[in-house]
């Protein structure tokens, strides 16, 4: 799937009231015409039944590495840059992109709200070191988790998704 190939939800498009979840999971109503675009990639590396998973500083959830992508950049650009920065990793070689998944987000700290389509990659990472710590300033730690483990951690359905879908191409 290309990262311009997204099923859209007409019926939520269409709508005049569209509803965001923050990142503690609370509904927030917005006008259609009060959402921005934002556009992302994360990526996807499993390695001996293990998927490594960044905890965002902010939402205390687990995430996939990665985030937006800035202006002129590729969804697979930014996934590769933000990738690295949040785990000391480099992704080397060919990536395959597994989904790309819209969502609704408003992040409190903002006046607005997103029309976030966010982008997935399945990946190699190699190289570099990871920061088991995380970076200073959005990611507290990052963790090879065991796929098992998942249903027990705080996790969005957007990742299992996500993950779930990189499962069958691994």
């Amino acid at each position: 799937m290309s990262e311009d190939q997204i099923t859209p939800d007409t019926a939520t498009e269409e709508a005049e009231i569209i509803v965001a979840t923050d990142n503690q999971g609370n509904k927030h109503e917005f006008p259609r015409e009060q959402y921005r675009d934002r556009r992302s990639g994360y990526g996807i590396h499993i390695t001996e039944g293990k998927v490594l998973l960044a905890l965002d500083k902010n939402s205390k959830k687990w995430e996939l590495p990665g985030g937006k992508a800035d202006t002129g950049e590729s969804r697979e650009d930014a996934m590769r840059r933000e990738f690295t920065d949040e785990t000391g990793l480099d992704v080397e070689g060919e990536v395959k992109p597994v989904t790309t998944i819209r969502e609704y987000y408003y992040d409190t700290r903002l006046p607005f709200p997103y029309r976030h389509e966010r982008s997935f990659f399945l990946i190699t990472a190699t190289g570099g070191r990871l920061h088991n710590e995380g970076n200073s300033y959005d990611i507290e730690q990052c963790e090879y988790i065991p796929l098992d483990q998942l249903d027990k951690m705080p996790i969005t359905d957007t990742v299992k998704q996500a993950i779930s879908e990189a499962r069958k191409l691994a």
